[in-house]
């Protein structure tokens, strides 16, 4: 099972991966108020007043238990795996939450991975980065 992500204006869309049969999706909804949940990519879609798909209000919801990978969203990432995204510790708060802890994959393209990214306790370090050169497991300094 992989969590993914259904892609904000002007990040990666994944939308390739939906309805492979050699995946289980799961995707994250914001609600208007709270934690992200995660539901199964089968359902009705509607569009986040920010410009994004994410699952209907009544969508069911999905277990986390079984996540292998999440593939992350974000704005920038570091080669050792910082990760920096809209600033409301949305995805930080859902990922840290995840048992047992899948393996986390940032999703993003070569010029956003930068040096030297800050960290704080609550932020969540990527396994690895996927650009368009390539798969890199991190190097946590």
């Amino acid at each position: 099972m992989v969590l993914t992500f259904l892609a904000m204006p002007g990040e990666i869309s994944l939308a390739c991966l939906h309805g492979d049969p050699a995946f289980s999706l799961g995707v994250t909804r914001t609600p208007p108020q709270g934690a992200l949940t995660i539901h199964r990519l089968e359902g009705s879609l509607e569009m986040h007043p920010f410009g994004y798909l994410q699952p209907s209000a009544d969508a069911e919801l999905m277990d986390s238990a079984g996540i292998e990978a999440v593939l992350v969203p974000g704005v920038l990432f570091s080669p050792a795996g910082a990760r920096l995204g809209h600033g409301r510790g949305y995805y930080d708060q859902l990922l840290s939450s995840l048992e047992p802890r899948p393996w986390l994959i940032g999703i993003t393209v070569d010029r956003r991975v930068v040096e030297g990214l800050p960290m704080t306790e609550t932020d969540v370090w990527m396994d690895a980065i996927a650009t368009e050169s390539g798969y890199r497991e991190t190097k946590r300094t």
